[in-house]
């Protein structure tokens, strides 16, 4: 298995997957064993203590209704998601003040640097955009597909 430090999305997705498998089963060993090393858990937290599922489903009211496989189509918000996006409001309403601040330049470089760890990035390769859309359309637009396809059609 890859170390932290040279983890790649499909390493820690492979890794996740076999985890939650062997944690759903029963099997907690396998999973203690994929992590040993390179779990960093809280000192107040069991590496092979079973999530509390209830908990992460209260987080999410609409997904009692539904299951979302996929969230490419839509996804729920979280209870947590759904209270920044009040608090941003209201900053955005009545600017600063008691519980509402700014999205500072410290904080979105701290995120950054977090963000990059885990995917073992670079801080300045991560940027902030309003969504998957805008951002993979960035990526296209950077590629030049348009130009590309039209020296290719010409040849």
């Amino acid at each position: 298995m890859a170390s932290i430090k040279n983890m790649t999305r499909r390493n820690f997705l492979s890794t996740l997957a076999t985890a939650s498998t062997a944690l759903l089963t029963g099997v907690q060993s396998t999973a203690e064993a994929l992590f040993a090393g390179n779990a960093r858990t809280p000192a107040n937290c069991s590496s092979s203590a079973i999530p509390d599922f209830d908990a992460v489903r209260a987080d999410f009211p609409r997904a009692a209704r539904k299951l979302w496989l996929a969230a490419a189509e839509i996804h729920p918000f979280s209870v947590h998601t759904l209270r920044a996006i009040e608090n941003y409001s209201q900053f955005r309403a009545l600017g600063p003040g008691a519980g509402r601040m700014n999205f500072t330049r410290d904080m979105q470089s701290e995120v950054k640097r977090l963000f990059a760890d885990l995917i073992n990035a670079k801080p300045e390769e991560i940027a902030f955009v309003m969504s998957t859309t805008e951002g993979e359309n960035i990526v296209a637009a950077g590629m030049d597909l348009a130009r590309r396809a039209t020296i290719r059609s010409c040849s």
